[in-house]
């Protein structure tokens, strides 16, 4: 039975990083609606 991983190019800080980058107007509702996390979670890596 095949085994499921699950991996990223590319984690959850450098794609909110890049978000950041690409949208600098952007707030944490329109990061944490476009990757599907929380607005803690996106806070937590750029607070």
């Amino acid at each position: 039975m095949p085994i499921a991983n699950n991996w990223y190019l590319v984690s959850s800080h450098g794609a909110i990083l890049f978000y950041i980058a690409v949208s600098p107007d952007c707030t944490i509702s329109e990061i944490a609606d476009a990757m599907s996390l929380t607005r803690r979670t996106v806070w937590g890596v750029i607070g």
